[in-house]
């Protein structure tokens, strides 16, 4: 008997309160033996690097900068404003910030899990199987997003799930009351609006909900009219708060931004690695449930899976991180598919064992990749605290914060080791987003309009100005230059930030006040003279 034979008795015949006594229980501690277990590496380990950026950008907003001007990223600003709360809450506790995000994070992933579950009994769902569905989400929350934990994807998944339920719960004829319909309502377009993308997903459902309700006016209920509304408020909260986002930051990402994209088959194949196998599991999900509550539930978050999906796609990124939200959302639509019996007409579709191991792998890779970068040497932990040893070897005193700035055009690694070091950050934005464009334009790559390339080599230009003033003004302890192979933004072309740096005739002054001190991995790192000399550890390939 498989696991999603669970709830049948020896009849064949659906029986909520009797559990399959050996797989079922099996699958239960498995389960709450991989949440405890994903929550104590996430605890031990650093922050992913995105999520770091987001967080220093916030601290310096709790002491008065503001988005757009002092704090530049080509994203727009909710994420840093929903940051403040664990940098803040890290300010007043002493506690590293780092630890601080993860732990609210899954603070609010249990919210969001116990909301749905309040939820799922509002749509019909029977204990004995949304305990099950419950928490397969949480493993959802908790356990798939592996490193990508705190990506504002894991957290438009955690805040808009509530919603799905409450979708679902509307889907199945149910009345909520009023108060949880606005506070998941609120939840979930905070959530929605991390990123314009975002906005597929409620689309999607609410064209399934059209489609099969065939009530228009049903797009009009109060949640929803809620999201729209806190919708607003954001935007005009940008507007006043964030000018020189929508100004300057904006129209300057729209033209350069681009480099970062990937092609079209190589977005395809790296959504076929992620959700190939969930989609496997998915159709015999679908043949296999015939209770009727289950499949309109189910639908619902594979329709808001399916507009992940296509979000992560929109992007043109193809990075792993983009497609979790559909991952997570499928994980939860198929914990509801399998929570029933089976329906005695669709047969086996797919053997137990083979369908057990497709949903592993698929919901599972994440977590282990996470594992493994964890315990082998030179993985992410190791590099990111190579680095933040560096960065703490130059701190000026005993409790004064080393300054810090980096040429990358990612902040994997340095941001993480910038925060666990408690550094200070010298330039305004985390990376040089506006340059690869630039030249890649120069050196022919690329072929755009004569009056897209200067607009292009202007906000590169700029960038690199805005640079050379931080650097001065904020007379970094340290600098540190991404001289890996193969850089984001640039692929496979050869670039020298090292190089480019000693080019131009003011950052080459500039440099002259440091001095190579070794590296960690691909960084090459120089420190002012005038501080005191490094011992920097064994590089890390």
């Amino acid at each position: 008997m498989s696991v999603s034979n669970a709830y049948e008795d020896a009849s064949g015949q659906a029986d909520g309160s009797k559990l399959d006594g050996g797989l079922a229980s099996l699958a239960w501690i498995a389960l709450w033996l991989a949440i405890g277990i994903s929550m104590a590496i996430q605890l031990a380990i650093p922050v992913n690097h995105d999520a770091a950026w987001v967080l220093i950008g916030a601290q310096r907003m709790l002491e008065g900068a503001s988005f757009g001007a002092d704090v530049v990223d080509v994203n727009p600003p909710l994420a840093w404003w929903m940051s403040a709360l664990p940098a803040a809450l890290a300010q007043a506790t002493g506690l590293p910030t780092g630890a601080v995000f993860k732990l609210v994070v899954m603070a609010a992933s249990l919210v969001s899990v116990l909301a749905s579950a309040r939820l799922m009994t509002a749509a019909g769902i029977a204990p004995a199987r949304s305990r099950w569905i419950t928490l397969a989400t949480a493993a959802a929350l908790l356990v798939v997003p592996g490193y990508d934990f705190g990506q504002r994807e894991h957290l438009m998944a955690i805040l808009i799930m509530p919603w799905l339920w409450l979708t679902a719960a509307t889907f199945n004829g149910a009345t909520v009351a009023t108060g949880l319909r606005v506070a998941v309502a609120v939840a979930a377009a905070l959530g929605i609006c991390l990123k314009p993308h975002f906005l597929v997903v409620p689309i999607a459902v609410e064209l399934l909900v059209l489609v099969v309700m065939r009530r228009p006016l049903l797009a009009m209920r109060l949640e929803n009219l809620v999201m729209i509304a806190t919708g607003v408020a954001y935007v005009a909260a940008v507007v006043v708060f964030a000018p020189g986002y929508l100004g300057d930051v904006l129209p300057a990402a729209l033209h350069n931004y681009d480099a970062y994209n990937s092609t079209a088959g190589v977005v395809l194949r790296n959504a076929a690695i992620v959700l190939a196998l969930p989609v496997l599991a998915v159709l015999a999900g679908l043949a296999r449930c015939h209770d009727g509550t289950l499949r309109r539930s189910g639908f619902v978050m594979l329709t808001a899976a399916t507009g992940a999906a296509v979000a992560a796609a929109l992007q043109m990124k193809g990075w792993q991180y983009h497609w979790y939200p559909a991952l997570a959302l499928s994980a939860a639509g198929l914990a509801v598919l399998f929570a029933g019996p089976r329906n005695p007409q669709s047969g086996q579709l797919i053997p137990g064992v083979l369908l057990g191991l497709a949903i592993v792998l698929s919901f599972a890779r994440p977590a282990v990749l996470l594992a493994a970068d964890t315990v082998i040497r030179g993985g992410t932990p190791d590099r990111v605290a190579a680095l933040a040893q560096a960065i703490d070897d130059a701190r000026p005193a005993a409790g004064a914060r080393p300054v810090v700035f980096a040429y990358i055009t990612s902040p994997r690694d340095v941001m993480p080791a910038v925060l666990m070091a408690n550094a200070r950050w010298a330039s305004t934005a985390c990376c040089m987003h506006f340059v690869p464009a630039a030249v890649r334009d120069e050196r022919g790559l690329t072929n755009p309009d004569a009056a897209t390339r200067d607009i292009r080599a202007r906000n590169a230009r700029d960038q690199i100005a805005g640079v050379v003033a931080d650097l001065k003004s904020g007379s970094p302890a340290l600098i540190i230059f991404d001289e890996a192979r193969y850089k984001l933004g640039f692929g496979e072309l050869k670039y020298s930030w090292m190089a480019a740096a000693a080019a131009e005739p003011e950052l080459a002054g500039l440099l002259q006040g440091y001095r190579p001190v070794g590296g960690v991995g691909d960084f090459a790192i120089m420190q002012r003279r005038d501080t005191l000399s490094l011992n920097l550890k064994p590089s890390l390939n």
